[in-house]
C-alpha cells in the first residue's frame, strides 16, 4: 500500500512537472516573437531616427540665418520709417507754407 502511494505521489509531481515545462516552453516562444517584435521596431526606428542630427542640425542652420535676416529688416524698417517721417515732416512744412510761399516771394523782391 505504501508503494503505491509513493508511486502515486511520484506520479503526481512528475505531472506537475511536465506542465510546469510545458508553460515554460510557451513562455520561451512568447520571449522569441517578443524579441523579434522589438528587433524589428529598433531597426525601424533606427533607420527612421538616423537622419535626425542632420535634420536638427539643418533647422539650427535655417533658425539662426532667419533670425539674422529678420534683425537686419528690423533695422532696414526702421530706417525707412525714419526717412518716411523726414518726407511726411517736409510734406507738412511746405504744406503749411504753401498758403504763405507766394507773399513770402512777393515781399522779398
Amino acid at each position: 500500500m505504501l508503494v503505491l502511494f509513493v508511486v502515486f505521489v511520484n506520479f503526481l509531481i512528475t505531472l506537475v512537472n511536465l506542465f510546469i515545462a510545458w508553460k515554460i516552453w510557451q513562455l520561451t516562444g512568447l520571449l522569441a516573437n517578443l524579441t523579434e517584435t522589438l528587433t524589428n521596431f529598433e531597426i525601424i526606428s533606427h533607420h527612421i531616427l538616423k537622419s535626425a542630427p542632420e535634420l536638427l542640425n539643418t533647422g539650427e542652420v535655417s533658425g539662426k540665418n532667419l533670425r539674422q535676416t529678420y534683425q537686419k529688416l528690423k533695422l532696414q524698417l526702421e530706417l525707412l520709417e525714419k526717412v518716411l517721417a523726414v518726407f511726411r515732416l517736409s510734406y507738412q512744412v511746405v504744406k503749411g507754407r504753401k498758403g504763405r510761399l507766394l507773399p513770402m516771394l512777393l515781399q522779398s523782391r
